[in-house]
């Protein structure tokens, strides 16, 4: 690994209205993720960024429909989070 890390696109998603990419990096702190959503005819980015990636509910987005994202999650994840 380099001094500076690395990142992945994991996914990219597109609707008529917005993207949708998921991106995991990792550094030498550790590693993390942004799941970043943005308009199509527009600057507003909507961005959530998370620690860990085993326990994290919204880890791994599978689908945007209209406005909504899916995400596909552990029971045991989503059971302990809500």
């Amino acid at each position: 690994m380099s001094e500076n890390g690395f990142a992945v696109f994991k996914a990219a998603f597109e609707s008529e209205k917005h993207y949708l990419v998921n991106i995991h990096i990792q550094k030498n702190s550790g590693s993390f993720k942004k799941v970043l959503f943005t308009e199509k005819q527009g600057d507003q980015i909507f961005g959530y960024e998370g620690k860990s990636l085993e326990e994290d509910p919204f880890s791994e987005p599978v689908l945007v429909k209209g406005e909504e994202v899916i995400f596909l999650s552990n029971h045991s994840t989503v059971k302990k989070t809500f």
